[in-house]
């Protein structure tokens, strides 16, 4: 089944993203140039941090559009919310007619409207928001009826906080660019990074973090597109005790082996010395500026850590033009001694001043930083907007992996994905939040199967603990005794000690 994503919450992404802007003089990357040469079967020519569009119109001949380069790049910011607001409307127009949708705002669907929107192809979530567009336009900040042609401009508009007069022009190039990605990257990350992408096919998000429910593949994914094509990276797991010295490295004690002569005779001895020892951030840094090779620097759990307190004064590096730090950052003496050994016999020519010889930091265009975030311990440590905009947000949905997983308890078997929209739509019922369901991979299968073993231990216990333990036994309709109304409580699953009732886990 398909999945539409949450509206708001993609508003909301692209706004913070886009907030890093600091509205200056734009220059297009050359790449764009040379490939868009009209616009709409309108022909366009560019000047440094301009553009002109010539418009033909039946009476007055030739017009001009005049427009600054900022223009294309804050258009490229809303692309993604552009695409998902037409798939919205394509859903919408198999439920109701053009004409219907006029009026929906503030309304309800018939009888037969929610009947044709339970026949779409579509999670119950997804018919949920499908609803809500049709009949709520608060929540997608919306303005002119869906039925008109340019009902996403107002929406995208208001995102970037534009006024609706002569910049609505900004709406019409996300449309232009909607399904032109390569050229919408090429904008934001600039020409270097364009060029780049066509010789080595980096994907261009310097940093960016995968989000999404637990069980989504957000590890997977990075795997996938790392490790499986074999590039250089260095790990690193956040938790509540990290901190900068965990990340970037410190000095610790270490045994070393000294010769000591005494009497004409030679010994051994063990002496504590302190070294400095460097940390995934460290390593990840020096082996970028020692090779031209793209070089990964992985979080995984970036939430589960203070991302303030880690990263500390390297935050700054984070603002990154061409994929190189705008604002360089000093480095301690301990760092910088080890930063200027580890660079020494380094080939590169592209040094900025003081980076070689350790004194300054400055991340290097070939240095990515990639994060995991599990959106449902997202208030463990909340990350502050500052830090978020400094971020490529990447949202991996709940759908169906399609690796024909079932699930087998005393003797039956069921489906694994529909039993993961079962209990999503439950627990969406529940707490209204897509951050406490279950993603594909939630559980392991051995060999495609669930077993009793793992669906009670390992997905009974997620829904119990974290999930259910805010909400009274009789809000929870999702377990039941079976052949009764009364609540199961998890003790239940289990017939004395360790001893697994299946006949429970199957029936509730």
């Amino acid at each position: 089944m398909e999945e539409l994503r949450d509206l708001k919450q993609i508003y909301s992404l692209a706004a913070g993203r886009f907030n890093q802007y600091e509205g200056k003089d734009f220059v297009l990357p050359k790449i764009f140039k040379e490939q868009v040469t009209e616009i709409n079967s309108n022909t366009i020519t560019y000047n440094d941090y301009s553009a002109v569009i010539e418009t033909r119109g039946n009476q007055n001949g030739v017009l001009n559009i005049y427009l600054p380069n900022q223009w294309f790049y804050i258009a490229s910011y809303f692309t993604d919310f552009y695409n998902e607001l037409q798939r919205y409307k394509k859903e919408a127009l198999k439920v109701v007619s053009k004409e219907r949708l006029k009026d929906l705002n503030g309304s309800s669907l018939t009888g037969q409207e929610e009947s044709l929107l339970q026949r779409l192809s579509l999670t119950e979530q997804s018919k949920s928001y499908l609803r809500r567009f049709m009949t709520d336009y608060s929540w997608w900040y919306g303005a002119k009826t869906i039925d008109r042609g340019d009902f996403y401009v107002s929406p995208i508009l208001n995102s970037a906080r534009l006024v609706n007069a002569s910049q609505s022009f900004v709406a019409d190039l996300c449309a232009f660019l909607a399904n032109k990605t390569d050229l919408v990257q090429a904008i934001i990350s600039g020409e270097e990074a364009a060029s780049k992408k066509n010789n080595t096919n980096n994907p261009f998000s310097f940093q960016q973090i995968f989000y999404g429910a637990p069980g989504t593949g957000k590890s997977n994914t990075i795997k996938r597109d790392v490790d499986d094509k074999h590039k250089t990276n260095y790990r690193v797991t956040f938790h509540p005790d990290s901190d900068y010295s965990t990340f970037v490295g410190c000095y610790k004690p270490a045994m070393k082996e000294n010769i000591i002569s005494k009497n004409g005779v030679e010994s051994k001895e063990e002496q504590i010395v302190y070294r400095f020892v460097p940390q995934a951030f460290t390593k990840a840094y020096t082996a970028a500026w020692n090779t031209e090779d793209e070089v990964y620097l992985i979080i995984e759990e970036i939430n589960r850590g203070n991302c303030a307190q880690i990263f500390g004064d390297l935050f700054q590096l984070l603002d990154r033009r061409n994929g190189v730090s705008e604002y360089p950052v000093d480095a301690d003496s301990d760092l910088a001694d080890y930063i200027r050994k580890n660079l020494k016999n380094s080939s590169r020519t592209d040094f900025p001043e003081g980076v070689k010889e350790g004194k300054k930091l400055v991340l290097p265009s070939n240095l990515f930083i990639w994060a995991t975030m599990n959106t449902s311990d997202q208030s463990l440590f909340p990350i502050d907007s500052a830090f978020k905009r400094r971020w490529d947000w990447k949202y991996l949905p709940i759908e169906n992996a399609e690796k024909g997983w079932k699930i087998k308890v005393n003797g039956n078997e069921y489906d694994w994905y529909q039993f993961l929209e079962a209990i999503n739509k439950e627990v969406f019922g529940l707490t209204h939040s897509e951050d406490k369901q279950l993603g594909y991979f939630f559980a392991k299968a051995k060999d495609g199967i669930v077993d009793a073993e793992t669906l009670v231990n390992k997905v009974y216990f997620y829904l119990w603990t974290d999930v259910f333990k805010d909400y009274d036994y009789e809000s929870q309709k999702a377990f039941r005794k079976p052949n009764s109304n009364e609540p199961i409580a998890f003790k239940d699953f289990f017939k004395k000690g360790q001893e697994l009732d299946e006949i429970m886990a199957d029936k509730c």
